[in-house]
C-alpha cells in the first residue's frame, strides 16, 4: 500500500507517532458513533492519515523483504494507516453516485492494500487468511461456506478483543508498578489489533464491492438528463391487484374494507405471522437465523455441552470415591481380623495368657 506514495517528498512538521495517535483518535471517535462534527473529524482524519503515510514512506519504516518478526515493536502500529484511510473514506457522506464511486474505489484500494501488507508480513490469522483467499477467488463460493467462514472470523475477532482488553490491563498494571519490561505486551497487543482490524476490513470490502457494482449499474442506466428509467410494470387487472395486496398489511380493520371480501383484512397475512414464517423457515428460501443469532445459539449449545460434561465428571468422581471408600473399609476389616488372630495366638502360647495351654490342669 505504501508504495503509491513514494513519488511525493512532502513531509509534515509533526512527528510520525503524534500523527498516528491523532488519526487513531479521530477514527475511534467516529467508530464510537460520535456525530458531533462528524464531517470535520473525517476530513481531519484523512488529512492527518495522508501526512502520516507520506512520513512512513519518506522514513523507509518498512522493507519489502521483512516479516512481522523483523518489524520494530513501535513501528507495527503504523501498518494500520491504510485501514484507517479506507474506513474513513467509507464514512464520507456523499450521495452523488459520480462522486461516491471514486471514494469507494479509494477505500477498496486502501483496505486491499492493508490486507496485502499483512499477508506479505505473514501477520494474518488463520481465519482472516481463509477469508482473504475467498475474497480473491474468481470462482463462486457456496453461501453456506461464506456463512461458516464469517462465523469463524467473528469468533476470532471476539477472542482478539478480549485478549487485547486483558493485555491493556496488564500494561496499565506494569506502568503503575514502574516496570520496564513491557515490550512483549505492547507487541502482542499491536499484533492482535492488526488481526482484529483485518476481520473488519474483510467485511467492509465485501459490502463496498456490492455497493460499487450497484452504483455502476445505476450509472449505466442513467439517462442524459440525469434521471433513471422507471421499472417496467405489466398491466394487471383490478382482481390481480387486490390479490397482490392480500399478502401483508399493517393497517387496522375498517368498515369499508370489511365489506369487501377481496380486501377484508381478516383474509390477509398479519405482520407477526409473516415475521414468524420468515424466521422459522415456513416461507422457503429465506433465512432462519442471522449470523449473530447463529453464533449465540452455538455458544449456548457449547455451554450446555460443557455443563453436561462437568456433571458427568462429577458423577464419575463420586462413584470412584465411593468405591475407594468401600475398598478402604474392606482393607481395614482384614487388618483388624489379622490383629485379633495374632492376639489370640499370643494368648494361647504365652505363659501368662488366660488361654495358655500350660495353665490347663
Amino acid at each position: 500500500f505504501f508504495s503509491f506514495m513514494c513519488g511525493s517528498s512532502v513531509m509534515s512538521t509533526a512527528p510520525l507517532p503524534l500523527l498516528f495517535r491523532r488519526v487513531q483518535a479521530n477514527y475511534a471517535a467516529i467508530d464510537a458513533g460520535k456525530s458531533e462534527g462528524l464531517a470535520e473529524r473525517i476530513e481531519e482524519g484523512l488529512r492527518l492519515n495522508e501526512e502520516a503515510v507520506r512520513a512512513v514512506v519518506s522514513l523507509d519504516v518498512f522493507s519489502r523483504n521483512e516479516l512481522l518478526d523483523d518489524v520494530n515493536t513501535g513501528d507495527i502500529k503504523f501498518l494500520l494507516l491504510p485501514f484507517y484511510r479506507g474506513e474513513l473514506l467509507l464514512r464520507v457522506n456523499e450521495h452523488d453516485a459520480s462522486k461516491r464511486i471514486p471514494l469507494l474505489r479509494g477505500a477498496l484500494s486502501s483496505l486491499r492494500g492493508y490486507l496485502e501488507d499483512l499477508k506479505r508480513l505473514d501477520a494474518l490469522s488463520t481465519e482472516a487468511r481463509a477469508g482473504w483467499e475467498i475474497a480473491n477467488s474468481v470462482e463462486s463460493t457456496d453461501p453456506g461456506q461464506l456463512r461458516n467462514q464469517k462465523i469463524a472470523r467473528m469468533k476470532a475477532a471476539k477472542a482478539a478483543r478480549q485478549q487485547m482488553q486483558l493485555l491493556t490491563e496488564r500494561m496499565q498494571q506494569a506502568h503503575d508498578d514502574e516496570e520496564d519490561d513491557t515490550d512483549e505486551l505492547q507487541r502482542e497487543h499491536a499484533v492482535l489489533l492488526l488481526q482484529s482490524c483485518a476481520h473488519t476490513a474483510l467485511d467492509s470490502i465485501r459490502s463496498v464491492e456490492q455497493e460499487v457494482a450497484m452504483l455502476e449499474q445505476m450509472e449505466t442506466m442513467r439517462r442524459a438528463d440525469g434521471s433513471l428509467p422507471l421499472p417496467n410494470r405489466v398491466a394487471e387487472s383490478s382482481e390481480e391487484a387486490s390479490q397482490r395486496f392480500r399478502t401483508l398489511t399493517l393497517l387496522p380493520q375498517t368498515a369499508s374494507r370489511a365489506a369487501n371480501a377481496s380486501t377484508n383484512p381478516s383474509n390477509r397475512l398479519s405482520y407477526e405471522t409473516a415475521m414468524q414464517q420468515i424466521h422459522t423457515g415456513v416461507i422457503p428460501g429465506l433465512y432462519t437465523y442471522s449470523v449473530e443469532e447463529g453464533l449465540r445459539a452455538e455458544e449456548a449449545q457449547r455451554a450446555m455441552a460443557e455443563a453436561q460434561r462437568l456433571q458427568e465428571m462429577g458423577t464419575r468422581e463420586e462413584a470412584r470415591r465411593a468405591k475407594q471408600e468401600t475398598a478402604d473399609d474392606d482393607s481395614e476389616d482384614e487388618e483388624e481380623l489379622r490383629r485379633q488372630r495374632a492376639k489370640d495366638d499370643w494368648k494361647d502360647n504365652h505363659k501368662r495368657g488366660y488361654g495358655n495351654r500350660r495353665n490347663i490342669s
